[in-house]
């Protein structure tokens, strides 16, 4: 769900001051940015969840803009995440998931990743029920639980001179709370 609040964007979108989702409103018009997509990977018992995004390169302030902006939303979603947004979240995650299984093609595949991904297939209502009983409260703790403080991969192509270095990112990942 945490996908659902971030979403995706490109340069190609005529949404971007308009967009449902807060944090595209904020960085589509800075820091030379192309493309942007969260990106999640889950199985049994372990995951990767991340962003990749595509800009300018041209020099280290536009990387470290794009960067200190996607590790402000998380820390937004970790401790400042309202309801209303999580409803917004909801609704999107309803639309693209019955979205994605229109079709028999697409309902296979979608079996075929339950499987790999949980071991089992859930029916329709059991999802409706898991989607219905996320609350902002379970957000705030997952975000926390499993971003907060984490250290992070990075990779680029490109000018290594706009790259963000690592001790940078990491210093980044966390944040005093009072």
């Amino acid at each position: 769900m945490l996908f659902s609040f971030a979403g995706q964007w490109d340069v190609t979108h005529a949404t971007s001051r308009t967009a449902p989702s807060r944090w595209v409103q904020k960085i589509s018009h800075e820091h030379g940015l192309q493309f942007l997509q969260h990106f999640n990977i889950h199985y049994k018992d372990t995951g990767l969840f991340g962003v990749y995004y595509v800009s300018d390169g041209d020099d280290l302030a536009n990387s470290q803009g794009i960067m200190r902006s996607i590790q402000h939303e998380w820390k937004h979603l970790a401790a400042a995440i309202s309801d209303e947004e999580t409803t917004l979240a909801r609704n999107q995650l309803r639309t693209e998931l019955y979205q994605n299984l229109e079709t028999n093609t697409q309902k296979a595949e979608y079996n075929a990743k339950e499987l790999l991904y949980t071991g089992h297939v859930r029916s329709l209502a059991q999802l409706e029920e898991e989607i219905s009983n996320i609350d902002h409260n379970v957000l705030r703790a997952t975000v926390f639980k499993h971003v907060y403080d984490r250290d992070t991969a990075n990779a680029g192509v490109g000018r290594t001179e706009a790259f963000v270095s690592y001790a940078h990112t990491r210093a980044a990942m966390s944040w005093w709370r009072l």
